[in-house]
């Protein structure tokens, strides 16, 4: 079943509200809801909208495009030259306990990418070790960001294999490039599906962080609604992410891309996660009988 941009992002939005309601009193809360409906890419029009900046030895060029021509109205669009680039939500704030779930989604449409790319899409959740340093602001761009933040990271490619769950260990810039603590895979990781990422195509991720003991993690991944990989990490030692950082960028390749509905929930206890699925399955089959 194919749905819309916009119906994906209507029952992403509900499930968002649907989850404070059901999941009241275990504090479930909603730490980012960017849409760009402000046309701009500082805080803007309510709390949960972000303030983004890149990072990278030569910045990104980004924008809100708000010509409408993916999904249903403004979104950040992202220029790549090449190399790691990145952008990033600093002092997203959170607290992810045991038993309790992180889940980042987001609408994503590629616009260009070189022929060899096979990790060169990568996001990630990082558990952010300290503030912005404004010394090393230039605009909206901290050069290397260096400081103390382990993150769980994915790595795709566009037209070109190479998913990878993976994590870094903190004191390297995020997302890779360099020394000590380059992103690693999770060994054992488990791939169902091949993503088969491709240029102008809109897609939705999600992306899901499950702490099942004070040091072990379970991460999925989900391409389109359908679960595409997930893997198992123990010896944690900083996932908690009481402050969270969010980052999307490339690794060492051109690629250019829209994002739009970028959501970040943290936690969402286990029980409040059946009623929300049973509630999406119910939304989905109206859909198909409408």
């Amino acid at each position: 079943m194919n749905l819309s941009a916009s119906t994906r992002s209507s029952i992403r939005r509900c499930l968002a509200v649907l989850g404070l309601v059901f999941t009241g009193g275990v504090h479930a809360a909603v730490y980012l809801n960017d849409g760009f409906t402000d046309g701009g890419f500082t805080n803007g029009d309510d709390a949960s909208d972000a303030a983004w900046y890149t990072s990278g030895s030569t910045s990104p060029v980004f924008s809100v495009n708000t010509s409408g021509d993916f999904g249903v109205g403004s979104s950040l669009q992202v220029q790549s030259s090449g190399g790691f680039q990145r952008v990033y939500v600093p002092d997203v704030g959170g607290f992810l306990g045991v038993n309790e779930r992180l889940t980042l989604s987001f609408d994503v449409y590629f616009t260009e990418a070189s022929a060899s790319n096979g990790a060169g899409f990568r996001f990630g959740v990082f558990n952010q070790g300290s503030t912005l340093d404004p010394t090393l602001i230039t605009g909206n761009n901290q050069q290397g960001r260096t400081h103390d933040d382990f993150g769980w990271v994915v790595s795709m490619g566009v037209g070109a294999n190479g998913l990878q769950l993976g994590f870094e260990n903190a004191g390297n810039e995020i997302l890779g490039a360099s020394d000590p603590g380059q992103i690693q895979g999770i060994p054992g990781q488990t791939t169902i599906s091949t993503a088969n990422l491709a240029l102008e195509t809109s897609y939705q991720i999600e992306y899901r962080i499950d702490r099942t003991s004070s040091d072990t993690g379970v991460v999925r991944l989900f391409l389109d609604g359908v679960e595409i990989a997930n893997a198992t990490r123990t010896g944690l030692t900083d996932a908690n992410f009481d402050n969270s950082l969010l980052a999307f960028g490339t690794g060492g390749s051109t690629i250019s891309y829209r994002l739009d509905d970028v959501l970040l929930t943290v936690p969402e206890p286990a029980h409040g996660v059946l009623v929300l699925s049973g509630i999406t399955a119910l939304l989905l089959r109206r859909r198909r009988t409408v």
